[in-house]
């Protein structure tokens, strides 16, 4: 399938019959499993996009070496918020607390924000690592887990 006209960096599956692709192209792309068909390209993001998080069938999220995380809509295509705060590229993004209500993204910036999802506005700011963090993931419900190019794996509470 070839859709993107810079590499990829995530690939995130969307339900049953669909997945997502972010690129370096600065877009996001909707794609049908089976005949490799393109439902839908997102545009917002105004530098790379990095990683994606899936929240539920019609709600993912996005970040960007712009330093902004974005939640879109599936079925209108748009951009629902964009959520500002870190000082530098963002690199991952994960859904985090009862029902993905809240989400957690890593930065080039050494932080990590935890983001209300209804309101986009950061409820905390993480720090600790001493470099770049590169991935986090939930565990659980109330805690997640970061990478950092530090060679650190750290475990907070949320």
């Amino acid at each position: 399938i070839k859709g993107h006209t810079l590499w990829e960096y995530c690939v995130v599956s969307l339900g049953l019959d669909k997945f997502l692709t972010c690129s370096m192209d600065k877009t996001i792309k909707m794609w049908n499993w089976k005949t490799g068909k393109l439902y839908k390209t997102f545009e917002g993001h105004n530098k790379a996009v990095r990683s994606l998080c899936v929240l539920s069938n019609d709600r993912f999220v996005s970040c960007s070496d712009d330093n902004t995380v974005k939640l879109w809509d599936t079925i209108s295509g748009e951009c629902v918020r964009t959520m500002r705060g870190h000082k530098g590229e963002v690199y991952c993004v994960a859904g985090v607390g009862i029902g993905n209500s809240k989400l957690v993204s890593g930065s080039f910036d050494k932080s990590i924000k935890l983001w209300d999802v209804q309101t986009g506005k950061c409820m905390h700011t993480f720090e600790g690592h001493t470099d770049t963090v590169w991935s986090v993931a939930a565990a659980g419900t109330d805690m997640f887990i970061s990478g950092s190019r530090d060679k650190t794996i750290k475990l907070w509470k949320i």
